[in-house]
């Protein structure tokens, strides 16, 4: 292989920033520092690398997924570079550039967008323009030029370009808390407050019941007042998410369904742990606004503190608790793991299968006797962990015993005709 080599010197630092712009938009890569500056007696140094060069290391205890085309960084270090020194007396910069990468191709998903880029959708946002005229307008200037990154922007991009100029004053600080006790602050005061609980970090909560270093905001809209006070008597679904962002905080999310068997958010609650007593704070608070709510059927996933919280707060006495089949699903489906025999994982999931979608119930009970007969002697540890945690409480994730009514078997909502 041969590695290109050549020598550059530019009058000052702005004119080797200029050229190394165009390098980068021309040869479509990216050159970033690793390390502050070296600064000597008499010039000062900056090592720059191919952006690709590295090993991707995940951040934070819950570790994100990685995006569809895979991480940036190739997990070995690619032979381009550029090293400049500038001489401290008289701003001159010497540079050695080696052009040939090495160790993966050109891919424009994996560059960053251009400073100038950045910069005009900037100036557009703060002059209030559209998100879709600004891709448009970007997107319609590569029929005149060659494709470039800049042309792939998307409206995550945008966002975070929102977001990294402040516009629209979406970041109030830098310190997160303190920007999140702001925006709480402003929504506090206006006439419909969204606001029905908050618990900074650090300080004590006035009922004694959060602890110090709990995080608690709840919300719920005047929109989603009315939505659960005329949607709440057939079903109620509790959904969570957790380990989206570095705080590794958790987001409850209230549904209901509405008369077309599609499901609105009536409230959110976001905090750090997610045990009976934070949610029984959150559903008093909803149960402020809305009064009463009596489902015929409250949905969630597997964990008991769901239901127990919600029937600390609202009466449940017609109420019936069900189990979210993609919760169920996936529970079977990490136990069948440790199912040594992959012929035999599939076998029982297979039935397992059969057994939740089952609409007959006298077919349903036939079903399960022969089930639990071919897993007792197939499978002892299946046997006993689905015996334990499933075979006593039927009625709450068999679909045969759902029918006629609008309650759906997925973790969203439709329609079980």
């Amino acid at each position: 292989m041969n590695i290109s080599v050549e020598v550059l010197n530019f009058q000052s630092f702005d004119d080797f920033d200029c050229w190394k712009k165009t390098e980068e938009s021309k040869t479509n890569s990216n050159f970033v520092l690793k390390c502050a500056p070296q600064v000597r007696q008499k010039v000062k140094v900056w090592y720059f690398y191919c952006s690709r060069s590295g090993i991707y290391r995940g951040q934070g205890s819950s570790l994100r997924q990685l995006k569809s085309q895979g991480s940036r960084k190739i997990g070995s270090q690619c032979t381009a570079h550029m090293k400049a020194i500038m001489d401290r007396e008289s701003g001159n910069i010497h540079v050695t550039y080696c052009s040939t990468h090495t160790g993966h191709s050109i891919q424009l998903s994996h560059l960053q967008l251009s400073d100038n880029l950045r910069q005009n959708v900037a100036a557009k946002l703060q002059q209030g323009v559209d998100m879709g005229r600004i891709l448009d307008d970007i997107r319609d200037n590569c029929l005149s030029k060659s494709l470039s990154r800049d042309h792939l922007i998307s409206k995550k991009d945008i966002h975070n370009i929102k977001y990294q100029y402040n516009i629209g004053g979406i970041m109030k600080h830098k310190n997160d808390q303190i920007s999140v006790a702001a925006i709480v602050n402003e929504l506090e005061k206006e006439e419909d407050n969204p606001i029905l609980l908050f618990k900074k970090q650090g300080e004590q909560d006035s009922l004694n019941r959060l602890l110090e270093r709990d995080f608690a905001l709840g919300i719920q809209t005047i929109f989603q007042v009315q939505m659960m006070k005329k949607f709440n008597k057939d079903i109620i679904c509790v959904d969570d998410t957790h380990g989206t962002n570095s705080y590794d905080f958790y987001l409850t999310t209230l549904l209901v369904m509405d008369e077309f068997g599609e499901g609105i958010p009536v409230g959110w609650l976001i905090s750090n742990r997610q045990d009976e007593v934070v949610l029984q704070t959150f559903f008093e608070r909803i149960k402020e606004n809305v009064k009463i709510a009596q489902p015929k059927w409250f949905m969630s996933d597997d964990a008991e503190q769901y239901f127990n919280a919600w029937k600390n707060v609202f009466n449940t006495e017609n109420t019936k608790k069900i189990l979210c089949a993609w919760h169920v699903d996936r529970s079977w489906r990490r136990n069948l793991k440790n199912v040594s025999d992959t012929s035999m994982q599939t076998e029982v999931y297979h039935q397992l299968c059969m057994l939740l979608q089952e609409r007959e119930e006298s077919q349903f009970r036939v079903l399960l006797q022969s089930f639990l007969t071919y897993i007792e002697e197939k499978c002892v540890s299946f046997y006993t962990y689905f015996n334990k945690h499933y075979c006593n409480r039927l009625e709450q994730w068999a679909t045969c015993y759902r029918i006629g009514t609008t309650v759906n078997t997925n973790m969203f909502f439709g329609i079980v005709t």
